[in-house]
């Protein structure tokens, strides 16, 4: 590479990552903090009114094969302090991503909605081609060691399974319901996330 090629690429490697970006901004929406949306006092409820009310419901809604799915939602919504370490996104980050997704029709939700659609366009865009690239390999070398010494397809198929930027958004379907089922919001909220609000 030309030295300004590397000087960038070096430049980019410093500077703050789109999942960082993504992270701070997640966790800077309000609704949550505000206790003027709950009706419970949010320091004096641990967790937060809205998850455990979701978490019930989500309950209530799994088949006898998916209730497993709750110690991972208890992990991720309920404790902060068995909160996975190796998660890039913080707890009220995801928290605030899954309230996003679930209540996408609000008007003041719905362009959050369609950037965390768009990250995870961008996935599956790159799956798509690792997965080109790895029946290219397979077509061109078999089984033969590939560049700079890898199994060749069998390298590109372990690195296409594992290598998801925004898995952590990809993961938080697990955790949706039926509309129909979600707790309903105050009507404050409702009126502050339409188009009401000015």
């Amino acid at each position: 590479m030309r030295p300004e090629d590397v000087e960038r690429v070096k430049k980019a490697e410093e500077s703050t990552s789109l999942i960082e970006l993504i992270n701070t901004w997640l966790e800077r929406m309000p609704y949550f903090k505000d206790a003027a949306y709950w009706q419970a006092e949010l320091e004096a409820t641990k967790p937060h009114p809205f998850w455990q009310q979701y978490r019930d419901a989500y309950a209530n809604g799994l088949l006898e094969m998916e209730k497993s799915n709750l110690i991972g939602f208890d992990m991720l919504f309920m404790n902060d302090e068995n909160y996975p370490e190796d998660r890039r996104l913080s707890p009220e980050a995801n928290r605030n991503a899954l309230f996003i997704m679930l209540y996408r029709d609000y008007p003041l939700l719905n362009m959050p909605y369609r950037l965390l659609e768009m990250l995870l366009n961008i996935d599956e865009l790159l799956a798509q081609w690792r997965y080109r690239h790895m029946n290219m390999v397979q077509r061109m070398i078999g089984r033969r060691v590939g560049t700079g010494g890898s199994t060749g397809a069998e390298y590109l198929k372990n690195a296409a399974d594992s290598h998801y930027v925004f898995k952590e958004i990809a993961d938080l379907t697990s955790y949706l319901m039926p509309r129909q089922d979600m707790p309903k919001l105050s009507s404050k909220l409702q009126r502050d996330l339409g188009y009401n609000k000015f």
